[in-house]
């Protein structure tokens, strides 16, 4: 297997034709979406399991002793249980769930979460201490 070239913006983490910015301020889901548009992203979007688990990684190699929680670009806000990434309005096809987290009533967002081992769970798109995951393609 041969790795894509990948040219990022500075700033920005480089994996597999992808690029990734992570945040420092906490926000509640539409904050951290407007936050990554403002960097002209959206938030992530991930579609392997390789792709989830480089992100899981890097993120607990980055804070090995902090609390923070991260989002994804994915919500069932439209119809419970069928979560759909927000830049493209898919189904998604790649899921990373914790075991009872991917159906919680009235939870209609996904972060990767610290207290799961950064595994995804189902959280409230209110919730105003997760940090945005920014996600581009690269040049």
């Amino acid at each position: 297997m041969v790795a894509r070239s990948t040219d990022c913006p500075d700033g920005w983490l480089a994996f597999e034709g992808s690029c990734y910015l992570f945040g420092h301020t906490p926000a509640h889901f539409t904050e951290a979406q407007h936050f990554c548009a403002q960097h002209g992203g959206s938030l992530i979007h991930v579609d392997l399991a390789m792709e989830n688990d480089f992100i899981r990684t890097y993120i607990r190699d980055l804070h090995q002793s902090d609390s923070h929680h991260w989002w994804l670009g994915l919500t069932d806000v439209l119809v419970e249980g069928h979560f759909k990434w927000v830049d493209t309005n898919t189904p998604a096809t790649f899921l990373g769930w914790a075991p009872g987290e991917e159906f919680t009533l009235n939870e209609d967002c996904a972060a990767f979460y610290n207290s799961l081992d950064f595994k995804w769970a189902d959280v409230g798109c209110e919730l105003n201490d997760i940090i945005p995951l920014c996600e581009i393609s690269s040049v």
